[in-house]
């Protein structure tokens, strides 16, 4: 299937629902042209605020043509050719700018949240499957045992939570908003800050500049757990 730059920029920015990751990563792993269209894409984001390094300058050049296959019929060379029109708007560079700032920000900010339901236990026999992953870090196992909890008990704001920080490790973004999102409306006081918190934080990583800037004013102006972050990271983006 051939899919659009913009529709390719979104997937890179996680501005596509989780139904069209899955689609698309599925596709990627039986399709190399598709991976390599989208390393292009990426190329070319990254490059816009860089100003080209000499890799992809190359690639849109022809000096390394032969690394370039073909995808889609001409779809690489739409995009090369797309690329140097890119290159001359100025709102384009801006917005690429202020995507990659939003990363650094992100990556300066992230990390995870304790574990609060479980976290007397470490007999790892005791320990649910969900946690024992999250704790050591597999986060893609973790992610899915949760999931499994989150349908067995759908009340519970928990597993949507900690599926939400996993989200966030995988790069889902748009999965990761929307668990958050959930959270906050389940108004469990155990998570319903923390979950605004991160909430903020994958608007912000995916390139929601307006939303994110809401949710962390909203947190700033409160006595809150988060009030000291949410300000730094305000300090940052104005």
């Amino acid at each position: 299937m051939e899919y659009s730059e913009e529709y390719m920029r979104d997937y890179l920015l996680g501005k596509l629902s989780p139904e069209a990751v899955a689609k698309l990563e599925s596709e990627m792993e039986s399709d190399p042209d598709l991976a390599e269209a989208l390393e292009l894409q990426r190329d070319i984001m990254i490059g816009i605020q860089a100003g080209f390094d000499d890799q992809l300058r190359r690639k849109l050049t022809g000096e390394d043509e032969g690394k370039i296959r073909s995808f889609a019929g001409r779809a690489l060379w739409q995009w090369a050719s797309a690329a140097a029109v890119v290159l001359g708007t100025l709102g384009v560079y801006l917005y690429i700018n202020q995507t990659t700032s939003a990363e650094r920000l992100f990556t300066a900010y992230f990390e995870d949240y304790p574990n609060v339901i479980q976290p007397v236990q470490r007999d790892e026999a005791q320990e649910s499957p969900a946690f024992e992953a999250y704790q050591n870090q597999r986060y893609a196992e973790a992610y899915d045992a949760f999931e499994a909890t989150a349908q067995a008990d759908p009340t519970a704001a928990y597993p949507g939570f900690y599926k939400g920080i996993c989200a966030l490790h995988l790069g889902h973004w748009s999965i990761a908003v929307e668990e958050f999102e959930k959270v906050r409306a389940k108004g469990d006081g155990r998570f319903a800050e923390a979950a605004t918190w991160y909430a903020g934080l994958a608007y912000l990583r995916a390139g929601n500049m307006e939303r994110a800037t809401l949710i962390f004013e909203t947190l700033a102006a409160e006595s809150g757990n988060f009030q000291p972050e949410a300000q730094a990271l305000l300090d940052q983006l104005h």
